[in-house]
């Protein structure tokens, strides 16, 4: 292959690595947050179908109304991708862990949800 073949091939992958991150940083910042920020799973020894939803504090979403927003964006995207609640959920509790807690992710917040029963 001559030296200008290799240049224009070269060039052509530059394109494409840039079109491609490019397109996919504002999906994947908000899918390493909910990723790396919070969990969803069902409620071990549950026997009314709760799910268990645990989140972290930090500086950008504090222990606040603003921080609970985000955190609540975070849940019903969870709920989504793994297909739970499809009629919307509701917060059964919300606490603080303690010390105490068997918390292995250090997790800051427990949130206890059920999921809405359809509408009639």
């Amino acid at each position: 292959m001559t030296r200008a073949g290799r240049y224009c091939r070269y060039r052509w992958l530059v394109l494409v690595l840039a079109v491609l991150t490019s397109g996919c940083e504002n999906i994947g910042r908000t899918d390493f947050e909910r990723h790396s920020m919070s969990s969803l799973k069902i409620l071990p020894g549950s026997d009314d179908s709760l799910l268990l939803f645990e989140a972290k504090i930090s500086a950008q979403y504090p222990d606040s109304p603003s921080g609970d927003v985000k955190r609540m964006e975070w849940a019903d995207d969870w709920m989504e991708v793994r297909g739970f609640c499809p009629d919307g959920f509701a917060v059964v509790s919300r606490r603080l862990y303690t010390r105490r807690d068997n918390n292995p992710f250090m997790y800051d917040l427990r949130y206890e949800l059920r999921c809405l029963p359809p509408p009639e």
